[in-house]
Formats: C-alpha cells, structure tokens, sequence
C-alpha cells in the first residue's frame, strides 16, 4: 500500500499559467519602456515631458471630479432625483482632460501631442484609480505631521 501522494506546493495545475503571467509581465515592462522613451524624445524635440507631477496631478484632480460625479449620479438615479449637477462634475472632469490635451498638443505638435495624450490619461487614470488610498494616507500623515511640529526658537543671533 502507497501512502499519500506528495503535492508540490508551487505546482500549478495548468503550464499556461506561467506563461500567461510571465507574458503579462514582457507586455507591461515593454510598455513602461516604450513610454519612457517617448517622454525622452518629447523632451528632446519638443521640451515637454508628458509624464511629470504636475500632469499626474492634473489628471488626479479630473478622476476624482469624474468619480465623484457619477457616483452622485448613480445615487441621484436611485433616489430618483435630480442628476444635473451629477452630470455637471461629470462634464467639468471632462474639460479639464481636454484642458490637458489642448496644453500637450500646443506644447508639442499634433501627432505627438494626441498620442501622448492617450498615453498619459490612460496611464495616469489607471494609477490615479488604484493610488487614492495611499494618497489619502500621505495627506493624513502630513497633516499629523504639520500640527504636531513645535516652535523653534532661536536663542543667540
């Protein structure tokens, strides 16, 4: 009689797994890649760097103002009320990513700006979405910080 059969902790039941994980991961390096060095080549043709804080910052501020937006909107359906304003935040998020395209192809031309363009907002979307919880922490322990600071004085001058 065999006793019972030892399983390998890491084994996986299907070999496409790995292949599927270690192809996501070429895809998501080869992209970070390419977008690096479009942002260099901006910087070097143009003098604009698409990816930069102030962008990602710019971008933050037109997610929050579009999530905001639709979840007073969804909230306004189910109450069956009003959902102009809703819709007004909704269409302010929008203006200010046009606001940013407008700025990145008057920076650079038409090609590169609208390009790089969908490369940022589709990026720094994605990363504005999933960052709100460490932001929210940063703000916080920033403020701990701030209100906990003493007086400094100076003695001798």
């Amino acid at each position: 009689m065999a006793g019972p059969q030892r399983r390998h902790p890491i084994r996986l039941e299907n070999g496409m797994q790995v292949i599927e994980v270690a192809s996501l991961i070429a895809i998501i390096a080869l992209l970070a890649i390419g977008v690096k060095r479009f942002n260099e080549r901006c910087q070097s043709k143009f003098g604009h760097m698409f990816f930069s804080k102030k962008a990602f910052f710019v971008t933050v501020a037109a997610v929050a103002l579009f999530v905001a937006g639709n979840a007073w909107r969804v909230s306004a359906i189910k109450a069956h009320s009003d959902t102009l304003n809703a819709i007004m935040l909704m269409v302010v998020a929008g203006l200010v990513a046009c606001g940013l395209v407008f700025l990145n192809v008057k920076q650079t031309d038409l090609f590169y700006g609208l390009v790089g363009s969908v490369l940022q907002l589709g990026a720094f979307s994605a990363l504005a979405l999933f960052s709100w919880p460490f932001l929210i922490v940063a703000v916080v322990l920033q403020l701990i910080v701030i209100l906990s600071a003493r007086p400094v004085y100076i003695v001798n001058r």
